[in-house]
């Protein structure tokens, strides 16, 4: 079994038409958090708003130079590391979320929140095009708001407030699974039509 999944080819048609250079919203993205970076490091006279979101912008063009360069079937090998190179930069998405998030500044808690639901939209609305990476970051996506859920307990206590917000994540973590798997399969099951 390991050597049939050592010798397998995978596709990353899916993966190479999402992660590109030609792809608007990265650079929407991009470009939006960047400015963003300059201007709550600046506010708030903490640099390391910018080196987070510098991080972040680097991940994401080595990401997309490494897919840009893959074949359209590559092997086993080649594969885990599309996919570790993927799995930085969610984490480091998200561990800019949970840093905004955890910041006692309300813009900056605003601004995680905000990251939050673009990173779950995109996620639902791009990642569900292609299943290559989905259940990995809806996965770290649900960690995040675990996370976002802890941090909120710690700040206002647990009970009664932070058990609400406790229930409220483990909810939306449940039924942002079942949508974003149900629409992957739902996508894919257009796609074979």
């Amino acid at each position: 079994m390991v050597v049939n999944l050592v010798q397998r080819r995978f596709d990353l048609r899916g993966v190479k038409s999402n992660d590109n250079f030609s792809n608007p919203e990265m650079w929407l993205r991009l470009l939006i958090m960047e400015t963003a970076s300059i201007m709550l490091s600046l506010r708030l006279d903490d640099a390391a708003f910018m080196l987070m979101f510098g991080a972040y912008g680097i991940a994401v063009v080595v990401y997309a130079t490494t897919v840009s360069l893959m074949r359209r079937y590559v092997s086993f090998g080649m594969f885990l590391w599309v996919g570790l190179l993927f799995a930085v930069t969610v984490i480091i998405m998200l561990g800019l979320i949970l840093y905004l998030f955890a910041y006692p500044q309300p813009t900056a808690q605003v601004l995680g929140m905000l990251l939050f639901a673009g990173e779950t939209a995109r996620l639902v609305s791009i990642r569900t095009m292609t299943t290559t990476f989905l259940r990995l970051e809806l996965m770290l996506l649900i960690f995040c708001a675990a996370g976002m859920g802890a941090v909120h307990s710690a700040r206002v206590g647990f009970y009664p407030n932070g058990l609400i917000m406790v229930v409220s994540v483990a909810g939306f973590g449940m039924y942002l699974a079942y949508a974003v798997l149900r629409l992957s399969k739902f996508r894919v099951t257009i796609t074979n039509v």
